[in-house]
């Protein structure tokens, strides 16, 4: 048991959607991803309905970043400015996906601890850029979320 069982769920409901803010960090497992832990995302865009994110890495995977063009997508990200990290990391801009916002309050709601913290406003002025000029995400997904 954790101390947000002890909470009347309006309050709940009300903390999960107030974390669901642009440059939110949530760690959550992402469904049709080849790993089968929680991984961080940072919400970069919000509709009524979804919201869109990128996601965090420990590291730049050569093997599906082989070029200099792709590796150039992966924003860098300090443990030092950001608490919820152990180590530097990279966020992937060369994709952005997306969740239905009531699936993430609804998950928020049952975990709220798994909201950890928020990225800089740097680090997200330089995401929003990277996806901007993404090659590798279609022009439709852009525009939807307006990138």
């Amino acid at each position: 048991m954790n101390l947000g069982d002890f909470f009347p769920d309006d309050l709940k409901a009300k903390f999960a959607e107030n974390n669901i803010d642009i440059g939110q960090s949530i760690l959550i497992k992402i469904p049709g991803f080849q790993v089968n832990y929680d991984k961080y995302i940072v919400v970069v865009a919000l509709s009524d309905t979804r919201l869109a994110f990128v996601v965090i890495n420990s590291e730049i995977n050569i093997n599906l970043f082989p070029t200099e063009y792709l590796k150039s997508l992966h924003v860098p990200i300090d443990a030092a400015n950001h608490p919820f990290l152990d180590h530097d990391s990279y966020i992937n801009c060369s994709a952005l996906d997306s969740f239905e916002r009531s699936e993430i309050i609804q998950y928020l709601i049952a975990h709220p601890e798994k909201a950890v913290g928020n990225v800089n406003d740097d680090i997200l002025r330089k995401i929003h850029y990277t996806l901007s000029i993404a090659t590798t995400i279609k022009r439709h997904v852009k525009r939807e979320f307006g990138f």
